[in-house]
């Protein structure tokens, strides 16, 4: 977003036992901002207000709602209308040792919001925020001053921070919901054939969305000792070490959009079970981040730069993907190949038109300026 005066509504799904293994504990813990420009809330809360006497009777909680995913996916359909984004910030416990600092639970809330905040202020200049209570008045009084330590607010960054009651505030009841969808899109024991919708109907909204730790590079144990497994480890290190240049390279929107592409190909692989993206999607992503490029863009310069840098990313009609298997690959050739090969063919036909029509006097592909188009045609004419 734009730097201007920002409100922020926060509220997670999960706890912040480390144990996976016992049972009724997660192992993920979702956490998400609902984002708002302060001269549109009014009209935004009072939105919210409506659809949640309409679909809840008063109270938005995404564990009321449990696994009737149909009106889950009512609700989602319901606030596409309204205008806000949000961003998600998910731990995944399993990856974090239970002997670790973030064992505790006030070091646990405080490294999480404190990550959220530093996330949204790279982009906010005045942020105001309210979280959903945690525990008690001394708990909750512990994070002003954790705050200060971390000098948040500082020069660059106008921070407010309120802890409130959810029932209050219709957007934190918002932040509840879709952080419990989010969490029967990736939490393992929730999954369903539903988790695609949601996901369809979120990523309408989503800024961003971070998994926590980061995945620096593939483990060879997540792959195989098969060519696809030897694939898939070259073309996600490949991904991720991009992702991170580009991340600390000089920022431009150029830079902004290839990261931004490149981090949904990675989510995609990484936790979405290998879902394509289209064009028009992707576009939506970019909107979402104030990124207003055109889906010609995306297709004409966007993905093949990325290609041009090395990523193999393979594109058919139902969208794109990181091409992480031998089959993947030969279909994007397959792909290319379908296209191309016509294109040459047609190119010969004119070529070899011309030529008759002139005696041979006017070549259309000039062998000297044009030699790879030239040789290219004149193989393809060969038929072995």
């Amino acid at each position: 977003m734009d730097k201007m005066r920002i409100k922020a509504f926060i509220d997670e799904n999960g706890n912040n036992a480390l144990d996976v293994t016992r049972e009724g504990t997660q192992e993920l813990f979702i956490t998400v901002a609902i984002l708002v420009p302060d001269s549109q809330y009014p009209h935004i809360n009072q939105q919210m207000n409506d659809i949640i006497t309409q679909y809840c009777g008063g109270h938005l909680k995404s564990n009321n709602i449990r696994t009737n995913h149909q009106r889950r996916i009512k609700i989602l359909e319901a606030i596409q209308k309204i205008d806000f984004g949000y961003y998600a910030f998910i731990v995944n416990k399993k990856e974090i040792f239970e002997d670790s600092g973030l064992s505790y639970k006030r070091s646990f809330y405080k490294f999480i919001h404190k990550k959220i905040y530093e996330k949204l202020g790279s982009s906010c200049f005045y942020l105001e925020v309210y979280a959903d209570a945690i525990g008690g008045p001394d708990f909750m009084e512990s994070f002003e001053e954790y705050f200060h330590k971390k000098s948040l607010p500082n020069l660059f960054f106008n921070f407010q921070h309120q802890f409130v009651k959810d029932e209050d505030f219709s957007l934190i009841q918002l932040a509840d919901f879709i952080a419990g969808t989010l969490s029967y899109c990736f939490e393992p024991s929730r999954k369903s054939e539903y988790s695609s919708r949601f996901r369809e109907l979120l990523c309408q909204k989503e800024i961003d969305i971070n998994f926590w730790p980061p995945v620096k590079e593939v483990s060879p144990a997540i792959t195989d000792n098969s060519f696809d497994g030897q694939i898939y480890q070259f073309v996600m290190n490949k991904a991720i070490q991009l992702a991170e240049e580009l991340n600390s390279a000089s920022v431009s929107s150029n830079s902004l959009a290839l990261l931004k592409v490149l981090r949904i190909l990675i989510f995609n692989k990484l936790y979405e079970e290998d879902r394509t993206v289209t064009v028009s999607q992707l576009r939506q992503q970019l909107q979402n981040n104030e990124m207003d490029v055109t889906e010609n863009i995306i297709s004409r310069d966007i993905l093949p730069s990325l290609r041009d840098k090395g990523i193999i990313i393979s594109g058919t009609y139902k969208g794109y993907r990181l091409a992480t298997s031998a089959k993947q690959i030969q279909s994007y050739i397959q792909h290319n190949k379908d296209i191309i090969l016509p294109m040459l063919h047609r190119l010969d036909i004119a070529r070899t038109g011309v030529k008759l029509a002139t005696a041979n006097q006017l070549d259309i592909i000039d062998p000297v300026k044009e030699k790879e188009l030239s040789r290219i045609l004149n193989l393809i004419k060969i038929p072995f």
